[in-house]
């Protein structure tokens, strides 16, 4: 078996628990709350727009592509045409590391898409100190090469008539880095026919000052996010909103809005630790009625 370590560049702080090193723990960029709007909003930043899903690292390296979650937890491992993520890759140290929102689909049947949001690392080139502006726009050169998604389709390498070993096992698609301007059109029409065809949701936009780099583990102050029904109090106010952005039941205004998803956040993760407790104490009666029971086996034989 192949010695499965990180890629050069991401041993730093490595989180442990249970006794499991978790390599990618916290190598997920943050994004605060875009409380007003930047002084030259429309010139200096970039928007793009996220369906709803969970954040993902996508590590292609040691010849296969292994999915990690925001806690550093290994999701799934498939073949990919990523540089490093399949066996006929010709480059043994070869790693390329992706930014991702995995979402999946359960009707009419399951469908796994990732949406590559940003880049950390490509064919052993390291992205994390280099400009937004450049992040995307390699990106998007990068995956015109390898033919891996078309901007406004899905294009899976087994449709090409690849090998096995450079296919991509679920359909990947690039988030494209669109103007701002674009953002009041966007939000005019539904969100899964404008890009994909495909039912998914829009959770969110996040919004890029250009020149921001990639803070592993850090709330970025030059990247923001956005809920689609927040847009219209914080940048345009005469937005003419489609009707499936409309705000949540109980929404009035931002300022009320996050205090109290915070403070959602943080009861759930409060219950979440007490189940956690409870399901270890119950573990440990239950090793406690094991050992007793067969000492008492052994006292009758």
């Amino acid at each position: 078996m192949k010695n499965q370590r990180p890629p050069p560049g991401y041993y730093e702080v490595p989180y442990r628990r249970q006794g499991r090193v978790r390599r990618f723990y916290g190598k997920l960029m943050l994004a605060g709350w875009l409380g007003t709007k930047p002084d030259n909003f429309e010139t200096n930043w970039l928007i793009k727009l996220c369906p709803a899903g969970k954040r993902c690292l996508v590590v292609a390296h040691n010849n296969t592509t292994t999915v990690y979650n925001k806690f550093g937890l290994m999701k799934d491992r498939f073949n990919s045409v990523f540089p490093g993520g399949n066996e006929n890759e010709p480059n043994p140290n070869a790693f390329t590391v992706l930014d991702c929102i995995y979402v999946v689909l359960l009707r009419p049947s399951i469908e796994v898409y990732y949406f590559v949001l940003d880049v950390l690392a490509w064919n052993c080139v390291p992205f994390r100190q280099v400009s937004a502006l450049t992040r995307f726009e390699w990106l998007h050169t990068r995956f015109e090469e390898v033919e891996v998604i078309g901007r406004e389709q899905f294009l899976i390498h087994r449709e090409f008539e690849k090998p096995p070993e450079e296919q991509n096992d679920y359909k990947f698609f690039l988030i494209e880095a669109l103007d701002p301007s674009e953002l009041p059109n966007l939000l005019a029409e539904p969100y899964s026919t404008q890009l994909t065809g495909i039912n998914v949701k829009l959770d969110g936009i996040l919004f890029y000052e250009k020149t921001s780099l990639y803070k592993m583990c850090f709330k970025n102050p030059l990247v923001g996010w956005l809920k689609p029904f927040m847009v219209q109090q914080i940048l345009y106010p005469n937005l003419d909103l489609h009707l499936s952005y409309s705000p949540i039941i109980g929404y009035s205004v931002m300022e009320k809005y996050i205090p109290d998803t915070e403070k959602t956040k943080r009861q759930l993760k409060k219950l979440k630790k007490q189940r956690r407790a409870w399901m270890q104490r119950q573990a440990m009666q239950r090793e406690a009625m094991q050992v007793e029971a067969m000492q008492v086996e052994e006292g009758e034989n």
